[in-house]
């Protein structure tokens, strides 16, 4: 049923309930001055947000003057303007902020509350107690806005890393809510839901590569100042719908999950079958265009549904520090779906972490993929369109999340990086998608080694993989039991570290190898993660061998991971005794080293300058050590 509202009646929506006159409204008018916008373009934003939500609004210019003079509209309509100064500022903005609104309590990103990781200040959007979706993005738009103001950016950067408790995977609390009242108002929330998911995919494609190449001193920046724009704009639009969610539709094990609401992006109908909603792989289980964006066709394989899990296969591990492109097409494996790809990462130091999450949520078979013909976006498969393409958008700020985590751990800031570790934690349990929980974990168990921290390395390790227990894809096992091998292998396991190395060798030879950042979990990356194990159980020409091996499967292009390992190698085969190749990884490394700006390539530099300066006087030290002093003084 839609309801009414008269906008000509003192702005307030009609009838005189909940108006309180104060004094003039200076926030609001510096806010239409900031956004260029007149008081009659305001109001028809207001009343086109009010459609989305099943109302009908008429205000006008009159009613923004009675705003501006101090008149506070009823609920929802402070939600609905801030969400319209929100999309003309390309910031977030609140109604108190707009002066609409008393001031409540900070949701500042400090506060601890529900956080996995039980720390104050380290985890404020995590799963363990978040509330609807839109909070998470909220938390998620005010850590990055703070990280991006030159006021409180500092703080921030300082903050330590505490090791805590960890909460084991649950899915999120049903919180039902219906879609907007028209069929208009669910086909706009749709489309608009399906357009932004669009959009995040190929951001996480974009921002990926650029880690993998350039490292994350800089391109964390840039990241965080998109995000505090767009998470901080698409909270607020969902705040101004019903239940404060984008829509909602059924998530996992049949749970009502918040989110949702947009339309299959192309589902194919099979025979006797019916493709799922959501943005995946084409009928053939084709990959989306340009290595990574995901196609729009849902495909499905022997009599089950393809869900909306885009991100099908492993990323790249690169071992180096989360690099790795994002997946974007998911294909329906033979009676299963494909789920998301995981990320980069298993190394332990030198900067070498935790991986990029996948590009969408896992669809299992049963829970996505319900509709019936060819998946349109009415009757039953709309409300199954509705929470698959609601979970994917909040899986794709996941994947940005814990991407910005592993760029802020790779410029040293590891307080901050553990605080967006957490959020994508939660972001990932609302989304229900139990597979990037997994891969949060693995990744904050590589943070946790790299900085000295075995034991919660340890556990975060053991619990990634009791996490994805149930999962039947090899790749997503192999992944996992690499990162739990080198945590077992720094406890001093010897025989459980080399049994999960033999496990993740003998998973991968199976597992389904396809061409693609994000497809798969690539063999350079799980012979770095063996590496990694020999180094940390002192078994030095293993390692060696392991590394080599990595850099012959090492993709062009990918600097970091490249100037990384051989810096690792120069340092492994030096404690071995062999000076000349030392000095030819160092130099290689060196030839990566310009166009990449990391904290981890610094430290390693550092490392270079105190190997090889007790041999400055060899021949064949001179000009590397030459080299590296020179790049030294402009760093």
């Amino acid at each position: 049923m839609v309801k009414a509202l008269n906008g000509g009646d003192a702005g307030d929506g009609g009838g005189g309930g909940g108006r309180r006159r104060r004094a003039p409204n200076d926030r609001l008018a510096a806010l239409l001055a900031e956004a260029g916008c007149t008081g009659a373009e305001l109001a028809r934003s207001v009343n086109a947000l009010g459609t989305l939500q099943g109302l009908a609004l008429r205000y006008d210019r009159t009613a923004v003057a009675h705003w501006l003079s101090g008149t506070r509209p009823r609920p929802p309509v402070p939600t609905l303007i801030a969400a319209a100064l929100t999309d003309r500022c390309g910031r977030l903005v609140t109604p108190q902020e707009a002066g609409l609104a008393e001031a409540g309590p900070a949701d500042g990103a400090a506060s601890g509350e529900g956080s996995p990781t039980g720390d104050a200040g380290a985890g404020a959007a995590a799963g363990a107690g978040a509330g609807a979706d839109s909070e998470g993005l909220h938390r998620l738009a005010v850590q990055t806005l703070a990280d991006t103001d030159p006021r409180t950016r500092p703080g921030l950067l300082r903050s330590p890393y505490r090791p805590g408790p960890v909460v084991a995977w649950r899915p999120a609390r049903a919180t039902p809510a219906p879609m907007p009242g028209t069929a208009l108002a669910q086909l706009a929330a749709r489309r608009h839901l399906a357009g932004h998911a669009e959009q995040l995919r190929a951001l996480v494609h974009s921002f990926a590569g650029l880690y993998l190449t350039h490292g994350g001193v800089h391109t964390r920046a840039a990241l965080a100042a998109w995000l505090a724009q767009d998470a901080g704009a698409f909270a607020a639009r969902c705040r101004a719908l019903p239940g404060g969610s984008p829509a909602h539709g059924p998530g996992p094990s049949g749970a009502q999950v918040p989110g949702g609401g947009a339309p299959p992006a192309g589902p194919a109908a099979r025979a006797g079958r019916v493709a799922g909603p959501g943005l995946g792989a084409g009928s053939g289980g084709a990959r989306g265009l340009g290595g990574g964006l995901p196609s729009a066709g849902a495909g499905a394989r022997a009599g089950r549904a393809a869900g909306s899990g885009p991100g099908a296969g492993l990323a790249r591990d690169g071992g180096l520090g989360g690099g790795g492109v994002p997946a974007a097409g998911a294909a329906g494996r033979a009676g299963r779906v494909a789920g998301p790809g995981l990320g980069v990462g298993s190394g332990w130091d030198g900067g070498l972490g935790g991986g990029v999450p996948p590009a969408g949520p896992a669809a299992r078979a049963g829970t996505g993929g319900r509709g019936a013909g060819s998946g349109s976006a009415s009757g039953a498969g709309a409300g199954a369109g509705a929470g698959d393409d609601a979970r994917e958008v909040l899986c794709c700020y996941a994947q940005l999340a814990h991407l910005l985590a592993d760029m802020t751990a790779d410029a040293g800031h590891h307080g901050l990086a553990q605080e967006y570790h957490a959020i994508s934690l939660g972001l990932a349990r609302q989304a229900g998608d139990r597979r990037m929980y997994a891969i949060t974990l693995r990744a904050m168990s590589t943070h946790a080694g790299r900085l000295g921290q075995p034991a919660h390395a340890d556990r975060l390790a053991r619990l990634a993989v009791d996490t994805a227990t149930g999962d039947g894809d090899p790749a997503v096992r192999a992944y996992l039991l690499a990162q739990r091998a080198a945590a077992r292998a720094h406890a001093g396991e010897r025989s459980a570290a080399l049994a999960d190395l033999a496990a993740a060798d003998e998973l991968l030879a199976r597992a389904p190898q396809e061409p693609g950042p994000f497809d798969s979990y690539g063999k350079a990356d799980l012979d770095f993660a063996r590496a990694r194990t020999h180094l940390a159980l002192g078994e030095y020409p293993a390692a060696a061998d392991a590394l080599e091996q990595s850099l012959r499967a090492r993709p062009p292009g990918h600097h970091r991971p490249t100037a990384l390992t051989h810096a690792l190698l120069a340092e492994t085969v030096l404690r071995l005794g062999h000076l000349t190749r030392a000095c030819e990884h160092w130099r290689a490394f060196l030839t990566a080293l310009p166009a990449v700006h990391s904290r981890a390539a610094r430290e390693a530099l550092g490392r270079l300058l105190r190997d090889l300066t007790p041999y400055r006087h060899v021949r064949e030290v001179v000009p590397t050590l030459a080299m590296a002093r020179a790049f030294a003084e402009r760093l």
